[in-house]
């Protein structure tokens, strides 16, 4: 499930993804509610960029990550914008999974590759 994503992730899901049998649903991460409301949503990941690029939506990443783990699902954040923990710390609000892009934060334009994937300790 697709929640507030740039454009360029969509094209990802929906295009390329989906020649390997993915299936993509979106809902709006503005209305917690749509996503619980989502049959699909069991088991299956949620994605999120909150705030959410270019339209700077910003979601309850508590609220989103609860209704993902009731589905037995992870919530994954792309904490694109806030880049850094230092300005949002979605793995404390919940989340199962951050990404952090290195990519836009040391240049911006494409030219430089990189970032980092985090996830919160499994006991």
């Amino acid at each position: 499930m697709l929640l507030g994503v740039f454009g360029a992730t969509v094209q990802l899901f929906s295009t390329v993804l989906s020649k390997f049998g993915i299936e993509t649903a979106y809902a709006d991460g503005t209305r917690a509610f749509d996503m619980e409301r989502r049959d699909e949503a069991e088991h299956a990941p949620a994605f999120l960029e909150t705030p959410s690029n270019p339209l700077t939506e910003v979601f309850d990443i508590s609220a989103l990550a609860q209704i993902a783990r009731d589905g037995g699902a992870l919530l994954v954040v792309d904490n694109l914008l806030l880049q850094t923990p230092a300005l949002q710390r979605p793995l404390e609000l919940g989340a199962g999974l951050v990404i952090h892009s290195a990519t836009k934060y040391l240049d911006g334009q494409g030219r430089v590759l990189g970032g980092a994937v985090l996830a919160r300790a499994v006991r």
